[in-house]
């Protein structure tokens, strides 16, 4: 075990002195030793008494000194910087003291075993809840592990007697944000910090726990709950669930590495939105994870056009977490989806990063959809959607642009959700079919000359430039679309029902 993590421990039951130069100094079992002894093995507690110490020419990493209480400030002052860790005893608590560091080392010996046990079931592809299930046979409770938004990550198979409310929460897959705040509660109520699992009792339900932190990379990411109707005095269900902290933390560690705790919950939030969760446990998760989301976002899904690939996917994320300083990419069956803000302190921000989006588009063969401006998350399915229905929609419609919002191909979408038996053209300005017919009979291009006239708002120059053509030839074929149809290019309701019908052609011809 590691030498801080036995020294917390004997700071439980012992009033000691002690100097940690190298935190990550290890100790597997304790030797006496004299000025002459071989401290060459790190792992070690060597302990001395204090004229040994001082005379020995190789200071070991860890060591016990047994020395009066008027020479250990002394010898602590002239230790600082040394990168060595030591420990202070009394001579008339050595040994109490030492009696107490052998229990832990052959307790954390035995626990390293039993982690080895469950790791193994986790490396041959068990998942979390058979490995709770397996430890909750020997301890006796319930094992339940959830996160800090407080989504149950796993839990040992529900026993007949557990409390109605954690039934419900199992059930659920959550628990409520107050529950979540009262754990936390309970947490800052420890009057000291410790590795050890936390025991207490719930006055409201009779029901006690055994709580332990899940820390990754040096980080709380939740707890390790037993469940108990009766009080767990056991030494084993303290090691057991101290023991399933760790197997959880190596268990969300081995299924996503790269990320950092916070990204992992707002990741896994995300996903079972997405996948249906409820819009209370989502408020409640949303509550309780202490998430900071913008007040108005877009959902923005990028999605490579010819081919999947992982490994572009997570570059990509990389890349574009950083220029679109967003809530981390998230990446979701065959592309990466990101939450933008939709404030207007983010246009400026904005506008550069799709300008840099673009030129990765190209570089990478990318097509972005962008959805409208939503305000709360619980709607963040129909908004992700519609930022899938923005490229697919471009990708019927052979659209050029590399990034689409939703709002400009919102009528096609309109259009695509009609019932199968509805005869679209019908809606249509009977104009277009005239136009195509007589096209198709005389050989001319009436119809795509009335068309890019409606687009560019019935201006003849820019007409005539979009169909590399003279300003006299449009006039013209202006005047033949009057004469075959009767358009009237100055009524405002009529130019309405041609944009749409236009829009509905394309569609169509798609």
């Amino acid at each position: 075990m590691l030498f801080t993590h036995l020294v917390d421990l004997i700071h439980t039951r012992f009033n000691l002195m002690s100097c940690i130069g190298n935190a990550a100094g290890r100790v597997n079992i304790f030797l006496f030793c004299n000025s002459e002894s071989d401290v060459s093995v790190h792992d070690n507690l060597y302990v001395f008494n204090a004229a040994d110490y001082l005379s020995a020419p190789e200071k070991p990493i860890n060591s016990l000194i047994i020395c009066s209480e008027d020479s250990q400030q002394e010898l602590l002052d002239s230790l600082r910087g040394s990168g060595r860790n030591v420990l202070f005893c009394r001579p008339e608590m050595q040994t109490e003291v030492l009696n107490f560091v052998q229990l832990v080392l052959n307790r954390s010996l035995k626990e390293s075993d039993n982690y080895s046990v469950f790791l193994q079931m986790i490396i041959s592809g068990r998942d979390l809840s058979y490995v709770l299930s397996e430890a909750a046979r020997q301890c006796g409770g319930q094992l339940v592990a959830i996160d800090f938004s407080g989504k149950v990550l796993a839990h040992s198979s529900p026993w007949k007697d557990i409390d109605p409310e954690w039934r419900m929460f199992i059930k659920e897959g959550y628990c409520p944000a107050d529950h979540m705040q009262h754990f936390y509660s309970r947490l800052l109520q420890r009057k000291e910090i410790s590795i050890l699992a936390y025991s207490y009792r719930c006055e409201d339900t009779g029901i006690y726990y055994l709580s332990c932190p899940i820390v990754i990379n040096g980080y709380a990411h939740g707890y390790v709950f037993t469940l108990s109707t009766e009080e767990l005095k056991s030494p084993l269900a303290n090691d057991i669930t101290q023991i399933m902290s760790r197997v959880a933390a190596d268990y969300i560690r081995r299924n996503d590495p790269e990320v950092n705790s916070h990204t992992q919950l707002y990741r896994r939030l995300v996903v079972d939105i997405l996948g249906g969760e409820s819009r209370e446990a989502i408020a409640d998760r949303l509550t309780s994870g202490k998430f900071s989301l913008p007040s108005r976002m877009r959902t923005m899904f990028v999605k490579p056009l010819y081919y999947s690939c992982g490994d572009l996917l997570k570059t990509l994320g990389s890349q574009l977490s950083a220029v679109f300083n967003a809530a981390p990419p998230i990446q979701y069956r065959d592309g990466l989806m990101l939450l933008l803000p939709a404030d207007s302190a983010y246009e400026d921000t904005g506008r550069a990063a799709l300008a840099f989006l673009d030129k990765l588009s190209v570089a990478n063969h990318l097509r972005t959809g962008i959805s409208n401006v939503f305000n709360t998350l619980q709607d963040l399915p129909q908004y992700y959607a519609q930022s899938r229905e923005a490229i697919a929609l471009a990708d019927r419609l052979r659209l050029t642009k590399h990034t689409i919002l939703y709002s400009d191909v919102a009528f096609f979408s309109l259009i695509g959700h009609l019932s199968e038996g509805a005869h679209i053209r019908d809606f249509c300005h009977p104009a277009l079919a005239a136009l195509s017919s007589y096209d198709r009979e005389n050989g001319t291009e009436l119809f795509d000359t009335a068309r890019v006239y409606v687009e560019t708002n019935c201006n003849q120059k820019e007409t005539a430039e979009r169909l590399h053509t003279h300003r006299n030839t449009i006039s013209y074929r202006k005047q033949q679309i009057q004469q075959i149809t009767g358009i009237d290019f100055q009524n405002t309701e009529e130019l309405f029902q041609l944009r749409y019908s236009f829009k509905i052609y394309a569609y169509l011809a798609a």
